[in-house]
């Protein structure tokens, strides 16, 4: 049996990080095997400090148990929300252990010209190690800046994007990278680098306000288009589009309400009615 690892915070609130992709991937039919990297009991932007229990301990047993398991193999690894430094290290040698041949890493460290709380640059530079172990790399354009060591604030055009996804060798990084989260005058998009090198944008409307979980929305959905064996940039394609159904449906709704994460319910609708 063919299992992807989910590798994110668990956030007992709302449709978040590994709630979020465990449905998504469920409705893809794809077995997954859940790592919680932290227990919170809210995202971290919108409600406060949230009661945390870290899970190190359990997960290095829990991955020395799996192991055991004759007929079971871990050949994807989705990576989201990670929490601190040790967690992190731990994460670098289980991917390593494993050795999936597709890791879709989404190094979440901040969003809107800032880190997230309680993230310092020690551990902007242990996800700058964990991104060396991803063959999809989706960073937003705040932790592009932080993967290419740039000041953070920076508005992003379509030139400032391409100098700093040309950068990003220098730094390691020899995944596929994908952008998400660039805001344009009148249109958010993503950004990619295609087989001949050009730096290529899927632009869609924008709605105003800022909609919690899209980017573990986008890393999700990519991961399970990929795993249906499209081509990479239909994958793209689709997983952009499947955000912007979430997003459209949860723009709908009161301000207030949007801090519980996107709504999925017409995205995991889509995903099988596509199978």
């Amino acid at each position: 049996m063919q299992v992807t690892l989910i590798a994110e915070d668990l956030s007992a609130v709302g449709q978040i990080s590994m709630v979020a992709a465990l449905n998504i991937l469920s409705a893809f039919g794809i077995t997954t095997i859940a790592m919680p990297t932290t227990i919170l009991s809210t995202q971290t932007e919108a409600f406060g400090l949230p009661a945390t229990l870290p899970t190190l301990s359990w997960r290095t047993t829990a991955s020395a148990h799996w192991q055991t398991i004759p007929d079971m193999e871990i050949n994807s690894a989705l990576v989201g929300y990670v929490g601190d430094v040790a967690s992190v290290h731990q994460l670098m040698t289980e991917l390593a252990t494993v050795n999936p041949a597709l890791v879709v890493i989404d190094p979440v460290m901040g969003d809107q010209g800032q880190l997230y709380p309680g993230f310092d640059q020690r551990y902007v530079a242990a996800i700058k190690q964990l991104a060396q172990s991803a063959t999809i790399l989706t960073p937003n354009w705040t932790e592009l800046q932080l993967l290419t060591d740039q000041p953070l604030g920076q508005k992003a055009t379509p030139a400032k994007v391409a100098e700093l996804l040309n950068q990003l060798p220098q730094h390691g990084i020899s995944a596929r990278v994908v952008v998400t989260g660039i805001n344009f005058n009148a249109t958010v998009a993503i950004a990619y680098q295609d087989t001949t090198g050009q730096i290529c944008f899927i632009e869609q409307p924008k709605f105003a306000g800022h909609f919690y979980g899209a980017g573990d929305t986008f890393s999700a959905l990519l991961c399970g288009y990929l795993q249906r064996e499209l081509p990479f940039e239909e994958a793209l394609q689709a997983a952009a589009d499947g955000v912007y159904l979430a997003i459209t449906a949860t723009a709908a709704l009161p301000v207030a309400v949007r801090k519980f994460g996107l709504q999925l319910v017409p995205v995991l609708a889509k995903i099988v009615q596509q199978k």
